[in-house]
């Protein structure tokens, strides 16, 4: 990503320290930890700029303290930087944050995370509830749509077909995708609309 505008630079370092079983263990005993500088920048090229592509399919499993960093612990530096500006901040969460077992989850359900993901997702809501004054929290799930830098299930679905190869897909469990295109339709009414604390956006079909 090379357009963006700097908006600001946070003073000095964040650390991050690693949980103390983890010591001597990953990263070959190395390291400690880490430490960060931050910056707010706002984005001015275009989506194809954006690649968050993985070839691992279970990279949140296997890379647990960066996906908490990024999903779980940036959100209180985030908010805490929104208030600083008077901001509203709008975060985009996941259905992952529930358990899957009955469905049709309403906003105050409990959240009930069956794997690191929606456990990291947990947590960044957490913090924004806690450190930023004006926010929505969107919770949305099986988002589809033309990506120049992302094939999504639909599209995967249709290669195989199309190359008459071999498809392996779960039997148990229903989703209600959500096109992207109406999913930013709804933001627009959510921003109009001033909607705040937490709001589940999805598509109308199970």
């Amino acid at each position: 990503i090379k357009n963006v505008d700097l908006i600001k630079e946070l003073d000095g370092l964040i650390s991050y320290e690693l949980p103390k079983n983890l010591l001597g263990v990953i990263w070959k005993g190395k390291y400690r930890g880490q430490e960060q500088k931050w910056f707010v920048m706002k984005f001015l090229g275009k989506d194809n700029e954006i690649n968050i592509r993985t070839k691992n399919p279970e990279f949140c499993e296997q890379n647990k303290n960066l996906v908490m960093a990024v999903n779980g612990d940036s959100l209180k530096t985030i908010s805490k930087l929104c208030n600083n500006f008077s901001s509203s901040l709008i975060h985009f969460s996941s259905d992952y944050v529930f358990d899957g077992i009955n469905g049709n989850y309403l906003e105050d359900h409990p959240v009930n995370p069956i794997n690191f993901f929606g456990k990291s997702k947990v947590v960044g809501e957490k913090h924004v509830e806690e450190f930023v004054n004006d926010y929505c929290i969107i919770r949305t799930g099986m988002v589809y749509g033309t990506s120049p830098i992302k094939q999504t299930l639909p599209d995967w679905i249709l290669n195989k077909i199309e190359k008459q190869q071999k498809l392996e897909l779960i039997s148990d469990q229903f989703m209600t995708p959500t096109y992207i295109e109406n999913l930013m339709d709804m933001l627009i009414e959510v921003i109009k609309k001033n909607i705040g604390g937490k709001i589940h956006l999805s598509g109308p079909q199970k």
